[in-house]
């Protein structure tokens, strides 16, 4: 049982090792040695939280996401990282409300996963879209339980539950069937 321990509590320092050297002196993270990008940030922060550690970085992180927030609005992807990263650092998120009322006017996706992002955006950001978000995500649960929208998969269903219990767990039909 000692072995297994040890060889967890390694395991442990190896992750929160790896995470710590994708770190960007600059602020943020890269999986590879190139530039800081939000998607890795987002996932760095996340890995050293797990494990109850603050990037060395911290402060040029903070900085370097919130000067993205000055720039434009490109995909709602990176947006969802620099929120969420903003979120954990308890920072203020700010978005000019001609983006805001962008992304309240969009009421329909290409994937779930796209939805789940405008979702959860739209939550941390105030917006009022989130039931016709939930309507649209649930109209692709299909006859088999799961959800997608051309056929079920694992992925888009994830997403779907994900996104439905962010907003209201209850709401989801056939619960039972996923």
């Amino acid at each position: 049982m000692d072995d297994q321990m040890d060889g967890n509590l390694e395991l442990v320092k190896n992750a929160v090792k790896f995470t710590h050297e994708r770190e960007h002196a600059e602020g943020g993270f890269t999986l590879y040695q190139n530039n800081p990008d939000t998607k890795n940030t987002y996932y760095g922060v996340k890995i050293l939280r797990l494990f109850n550690e603050e990037p060395y970085n911290k402060k040029n992180t903070i900085e370097w996401i919130k000067s993205l927030q000055k720039n434009r609005l490109f995909a709602i992807q990176g947006l969802f990282y620099r929120i969420n990263i903003l979120k954990y650092f308890k920072r203020k998120i700010f978005l000019p409300e001609s983006n805001k009322l962008e992304l309240s006017s969009i009421s329909n996706f290409k994937t779930i996963e796209i939805a789940y992002f405008y979702l959860v955006v739209s939550k941390l950001l105030g917006l009022d879209n989130l039931t016709k978000i939930k309507k649209w995500i649930l109209k692709y649960q299909n006859a088999d339980g799961g959800f997608g929208v051309h056929r079920s998969d694992v992925e888009s269903t994830c997403y779907a539950i994900q996104s439905i219990n962010y907003l209201e767990p209850s709401s989801i039909p056939r619960k039972n069937s996923v």
